[in-house]
């Protein structure tokens, strides 16, 4: 059975924090093109796959490479074509979780599952609480206020 499809759109890192050493292995930032992303998604739709799974080393930072796209519009992208039934992201950096993202992401909620959900709809990992998040480390965007899950379920 054709059920899981997983799709890189992404290769490399910005951030150089000092525990890593990805930016000097995998290099600068490499976004996929949208084209040739949404293409792919469509020829796998075509062979029966129903669920997608988007990947990349810091796949948050997809699109800052390119013009005026980013992980969001990706995923409303992927999210439009026949046959997909189940989005998952891989790897998401919390720092990417913002109000603007869930309020996007909340339209598409029949669609996309966050890695290690717990419920039948979105539910964002380790990051979706109430008390206020730690403040980001060095090298790292500030963290941005947060919201409980729109499924309705706070996380402690």
């Amino acid at each position: 059975d054709k059920v899981r499809a997983i799709i890189k759109v992404q290769d490399g890192c910005n951030n150089y924090c000092s525990y890593c050493i990805i930016p000097y292995a995998r290099g600068k930032v490499r976004s996929k093109d949208k084209n040739d992303v949404i293409d792919e998604v469509k020829s796998i739709a075509k062979n029966g796959y129903k669920e997608i799974v988007i990947t990349g080393i810091h796949v948050a930072s997809y699109g800052k490479d390119l013009d005026n796209i980013t992980l969001i519009d990706l995923i409303e992208e992927i999210s439009k074509i026949d046959g997909i039934e189940r989005i998952r992201l891989g790897s998401l950096e919390p720092t990417i979780i913002t109000t603007y993202f869930l309020d996007r992401l909340a339209v598409m909620d029949e669609h996309l599952h966050l890695q290690h959900h717990r419920h039948e709809r979105i539910c964002v990992p380790v990051p979706c609480f109430s008390p206020p998040v730690p403040a980001a480390p060095a090298g790292y965007p500030p963290q941005h206020p947060l919201r409980p899950c729109p499924c309705g379920k706070v996380r402690h």
